[in-house]
């Protein structure tokens, strides 16, 4: 199982959106994966590019590290693999990533045209490892899938931060799968008591453990908070 949890705005030196997963590119598709603070890029099949044929396997992307965030993008700089048209052979030049979301980032290796990438969705399952009884201080969180995505409710009712107690049965969490373990989607906030309305929807990261007994959650702050998977 793939875990490559990054906290959703957890300080200016962090990225925001996460690379991991499957890209797709000229109908080709593609996986990145995160070696400590390093991503690199792989194709996942042999496919035709300008008339030169690309094999499976190869690394395209290669020691791509976070930059910085610019705006409402994050930017990597690293190495992108370019391939001569006439002679089909590759050499790594200088590049950057530009990461407008989760679901698209831009290619631009030096003097070349840029290359935009989007996400492959990953099919939502009945028996993906999300999908059960998510324990935190004794409180419950049920995901189930629920068309195209999972959603969490509350297994009873409980207290939460601001004094407020949320109902049982109560939609709290509302999450997509990214790559292999990893997920992305929003949190329901609620209003300050006595009212206790529900407040806005803000974003959040999950990550599920390689041995699946723990899900971690990523504030769109920062703060983590973890859940056990219950018996």
């Amino acid at each position: 199982m793939m875990c490559l949890l990054v906290p959703a705005g957890a300080s200016a030196a962090d990225p925001r959106f996460e690379l991991g997963g499957e890209w797709s590119f000229a109908r080709a598709s593609f996986e990145l994966e995160r070696n400590g603070t390093t991503v690199v890029g792989r194709t996942t099949e042999t496919f035709q590019l300008r008339g030169c044929r690309v094999r499976a396997g190869l690394k395209i992307l290669s020691g791509f590290k976070f930059n910085r965030a610019d705006g409402a993008k994050d930017v990597w700089t690293g190495k992108s693999l370019v391939i001569d048209n006439g002679t089909c052979k590759g050499k790594y030049v200088k590049s950057s990533l530009e990461v407008t979301s989760d679901s698209k980032f831009t290619e631009r290796p030096a003097r070349k045209r840029a290359a935009t990438y989007k996400r492959v969705p990953l099919e939502v399952l009945d028996d993906d490892p999300v999908v059960q009884a998510w324990t935190r201080h004794g409180a419950g969180v049920i995901v189930k899938k629920v068309g195209r995505r999972f959603v969490g409710t509350a297994r009873e009712a409980y207290v939460i931060a601001n004094g407020c107690t949320i109902p049982a049965g109560t939609i709290v969490w509302r999450l997509a799968p990214l790559a292999p373990g990893l997920y992305t989607g929003t949190i329901q906030t609620f209003l300050q008591p006595p009212g206790c309305r529900s407040g806005a929807l803000t974003r959040s990261s999950w990550n599920i453990s390689a041995d699946g007994r723990l899900l971690t959650r990523a504030a769109q702050d920062g703060e983590l908070f973890g859940y056990d998977r219950a018996p």
